[in-house]
């Protein structure tokens, strides 16, 4: 199963892909990207680094998840890709931040997780999760969001 979700931002590729990497530098600035956004800190290495370990505690509606990431893979203006450590990765393997320039000061922005089973067989097995999948939609909408509010209010 995919999860994905697609945002124009009226700015540069440069400008989305700073202002990700400055909203996951710490506990402060993390919190600002989302109210639901709480913990955010690098337990090995340098915060946005290739290889670099980062703990994060957000909610989806009431559900406190407490998450490790492991950044694999960071390519300027183009991508960051983390994944969960595990055992959540045999489950969840892939998640990113891919980001496509549309002109000079437009990009999409592409939030992409992927999750190793069909929707309808993650829901059968997880019935108490259907909620949480739903919050996780909607949660990685509201992320975009915010980022495309706050860079398209910058540059008014």
């Amino acid at each position: 199963m995919i999860l994905e979700d697609r945002i124009k931002i009226n700015a540069s590729a440069n400008k989305v892909f700073n202002w990700l990497i400055e909203h996951m530098k710490d506990t402060e600035s993390y919190q600002k990207w989302h109210p639901e956004h709480k913990v955010m800190e690098w337990v090995k290495g340098n915060p946005m680094e290739q290889g670099s370990i980062a703990y994060c505690e957000e909610y989806l509606q009431e559900n406190l998840q407490k998450l490790k990431f492991k950044f694999v893979k960071i390519i300027p203006n183009k991508l960051i890709e983390y994944r969960v450590l595990f055992p959540l990765s045999i489950i969840a393997p892939c998640n990113k931040f891919i980001i496509e320039e549309t002109g000079k000061e437009s990009c999409i922005l592409i939030a992409f997780g992927k999750i190793n089973m069909s929707e309808k067989l993650f829901l059968k097995s997880h019935k108490e999760h259907a909620n949480k999948m739903k919050q996780t939609k909607r949660h990685m909408k509201e992320e975009g969001e915010n980022i495309k509010k706050s860079l398209e209010k910058m540059s008014k």
